[in-house]
């Protein structure tokens, strides 16, 4: 009994809304396409282009990558990168860096100045900013790492977990 009251209330609202939907695709099809009435407007100007020559001078300091050979090229780029990292690890192996933790970041509470808990070759120690111990002066404090400095080289420390 409840399907059929449901099914004579939905069969006028579907019939209705085909009706809508046929109402709207024949006034389009049957429209005349005339254009809108467009006013006279003395303010209303073609839009002008003035297209101006543009030159440029590219500097190609590099050789191109289709008219050279690869094999020869990349051999190149890799000797230059092996002497690079050969000048780099040579630089990196003068300096021999004290075995260095970071414990974490304390803060005076009267003067706002952070302190670092380090252990340097084995040893705790406090530095405040600015402060060096066994060579090792810190130059900043952040609460995930430190940046410090030995024999006029820098490096950033993580804190240790």
């Amino acid at each position: 009994m409840k399907k059929i009251k449901l099914i004579r209330f939905l069969l006028p609202v579907t019939i209705v809304v085909w009706v809508f939907i046929m109402y709207k695709v024949f006034s389009v099809i049957t429209d005349d396409n005339s254009p809108l009435p467009v006013k006279n407007n003395k303010e209303l100007t073609p839009i002008q282009t003035e297209l101006k020559q543009e030159s440029f001078n590219l500097l190609l300091n590099y050789p191109d990558p289709f008219l050279t050979n690869n094999a020869s090229s990349k051999r190149k780029k890799s000797q230059q990168n092996k002497s690079v990292k050969n000048k780099l690890s040579q630089n990196k192996k003068a300096i021999k860096w004290p075995k260095i933790s970071y414990l974490g970041a304390l803060q005076n509470n009267t003067s706002g100045i952070y302190s670092a808990n380090l252990v340097i070759d084995g040893k705790s120690v406090i530095l405040s900013k600015g402060n060096e111990r066994n060579g090792v002066k810190l130059v900043n404090v952040c609460y995930d790492s430190v940046l410090l400095t030995f024999e006029k080289h820098t490096k950033s420390i993580k804190l240790f977990n």
